[in-house]
């Protein structure tokens, strides 16, 4: 069961917790969810298996919207859970907690992906030689941002990292062709 809370307009939850019923905001239930997970100890192996903080699911946006024909989408910033988890039923946290543990996996896939991606030699060597490659050739510094790093951006989520991963390759690249 659901309802929108008068005064502040916030949509608000009848969910069971330890037994008893309770009126949870989304941010409330994106905290609960958050805590649980912390407290699981399989999540937190699995955060450990990865190399990835635990604390870094407190970076972790949780939302309740409606999803067409999903229950759930997750990537390295945002998830998604379906509203009908909450809407019609009040047994969230004792039946589909499964859910967001699922989830959480896709989370930490993403950071691991982006961090191993950073990380990786050859990726960095890839395309610092292509980069060399193209400024020995002629091309300005903004040509290779126009050609080259629309390449890069498509393995990234997030645009501030593609432009340090970028950087890091253009510094690199200036080293090759010394």
């Amino acid at each position: 069961m659901w309802f929108k809370d008068a005064q502040t307009k916030e949509t608000t939850y009848q969910l069971l917790l330890g037994g008893q019923l309770f009126s949870l905001s989304a941010s409330q239930i994106s905290d609960h969810i958050k805590k649980k997970l912390k407290s699981n100890f399989i999540i937190r192996k699995l955060f450990k298996k990865f190399g990835i903080d635990l604390n870094e699911l407190d970076n972790l946006s949780i939302k309740i919207m409606p999803l067409a024909k999903q229950y759930a989408l997750t990537d390295d910033k945002e998830m998604k859970l379906d509203e009908s988890l909450f809407k019609k039923r009040n047994d969230f946290f004792e039946k589909h907690m499964f859910l967001p543990a699922h989830e959480v996996v896709h989370f930490i896939k993403r950071l691991s992906e982006k961090k191993s991606y950073l990380a990786d030699s050859e990726e960095v060597l890839g395309f610092a030689t292509g980069i060399a490659y193209c400024l020995s050739n002629g091309k300005s510094i903004q040509d290779v941002w126009r050609d080259v790093f629309p390449k890069i951006k498509w393995h990234f989520n997030d645009q501030e990292r593609a432009e340090l991963f970028f950087k890091k390759c253009i510094q690199k690249a200036k080293k090759i062709a010394e």
